[in-house]
């Protein structure tokens, strides 16, 4: 491990004063599309809601709700979510992480050969 008693940073995108300033955010990402959060296993997404107010900082956000009828297995609730566009950010809590890699896999090119 590096020694920071110097107090240099081990690695340049730590955040505090190092990232402070203009210069920092010229290293920010461009802000996303549409950032597209599902919830864990509540299935409200309303304990996401300070998480949601905080991320429309770098762009739009949609929380998605699971269905409250019918079938709750990981292919159906993936089938019910299944519009995500191409330039979407998938953002998921624990029980959502599944779902987030099902859809981003459906979203995903077909390799050419």
């Amino acid at each position: 491990m590096k020694d920071t008693s110097s107090g240099e940073r081990p690695f340049p995108d730590q955040s505090g004063p190092a990232m402070r300033g203009p210069a920092s955010r010229s290293r920010l990402p461009a802000p996303a599309r549409r950032f597209v959060v599902l919830p864990g296993l509540d299935g409200t997404g309303l304990l996401l809601q300070p998480f949601a107010a905080a991320l429309r900082a770098l762009g739009d956000v949609e929380i998605r709700r699971y269905p409250t009828q019918g079938p709750q297995d990981y292919a159906s609730l993936t089938a019910a979510m299944a519009t995500v566009g191409a330039g979407d950010v998938l953002v998921a809590e624990s029980f959502g992480g599944p779902l987030a890699i099902a859809l981003a896999a459906r979203a995903a090119p077909a390799p050419r050969a």
